[in-house]
């Protein structure tokens, strides 16, 4: 099984792994109106600051979960926290009968928040879509990840000027090591020990970062897309060996020197 093909296999194990964690953990919510159509109805989370006196005028006192009814609503909140100025010392915010209308859309999950103005001790609620804000970074997520994988190149044992196992030593610092076959990559570092595919372009070499691993331990991918990718220029000097000079990502320590064979 190929790099690419790996990777993404122990992707889909790992997912599949959390969802089904996820499902034995749901949590239990309070339902407002059971009379409501459950595709008619929302999710409502508090804050640990924040506590709920009245719902559309009537008294309630909710400081967890709450399904309530899609649609527009009144509140009345009581806000308290100990907010830390240093020292050890904090400053107890509190405010009581804060009143706010809010439009809910159905099938979303929002949070409700409060906070003080440490100018004019006022407070005020903020509701927060939990529901967009999850959907607006997944979005963000899959194009990342269009991005980061549409860069893969294939992958090949053609063998460039890297080719063999290097070693950098730099005093003071543990040794470092890595390897290039074709054009897959593999570094350590201490305990940790990265492998991925690279590319050449000019004096420019780009590691794409799969897999990594702790210790030894089994290899897992890595799916942080984001800072997956670290670009480095690099230079041969005249004993052979070459350096890595960091335009993006972790950097190298030292100049790395071919490691003879034994």
């Amino acid at each position: 099984m190929n790099y690419l093909a790996q990777v993404f296999f122990t992707t889909a194990l790992f997912l599949v792994m959390f969802t089904n964690c996820t499902s034995l953990n749901a949590q239990q919510y309070v339902i407002y109106d059971k009379s409501i159509p459950a595709e008619q109805t929302c999710t409502l989370k508090h804050s640990m600051a924040v506590t709920t006196r009245k719902f559309n005028g009537k008294t309630v006192s909710w400081n967890k979960p709450v399904i309530i009814p899609a649609g527009e609503h009144d509140f009345v909140v009581d806000y308290k926290w100990d907010k830390p100025i240093g020292g050890n010392r904090v400053e107890r915010q509190t405010a009581k009968g804060i009143t706010v209308r809010y439009k809910f859309m159905a099938g979303n999950v929002y949070t409700m928040w409060a906070e003080t103005d440490d100018f004019s001790k006022t407070g005020r609620v903020i509701f927060k879509n939990d529901t967009e804000i999850a959907a607006e970074k997944e979005r963000e997520r899959e194009r990342v990840e269009a991005e980061y994988k549409a860069m893969l190149p294939n992958e090949t044992t053609e063998p460039t000027e890297f080719e063999g196992a290097w070693k950098a030593v730099v005093e003071g610092w543990s040794p470092t090591y890595i390897s290039f076959k074709g054009n897959t990559w593999q570094y350590s570092e201490g305990s940790k020990d990265q492998k991925g595919l690279f590319i050449i372009s000019n004096d420019t070499l780009k590691l794409i970062r799969l897999f990594e691993r702790w210790d030894g331990g089994e290899w897992k991918p890595d799916n942080d897309y984001r800072n997956a990718v670290s670009e480095y220029r690099f230079v041969f000097e005249e004993d052979g060996g070459f350096l890595l000079t960091t335009i993006k990502g972790f950097a190298k320590r030292g100049t790395f020197h071919k490691e003879q064979a034994q």
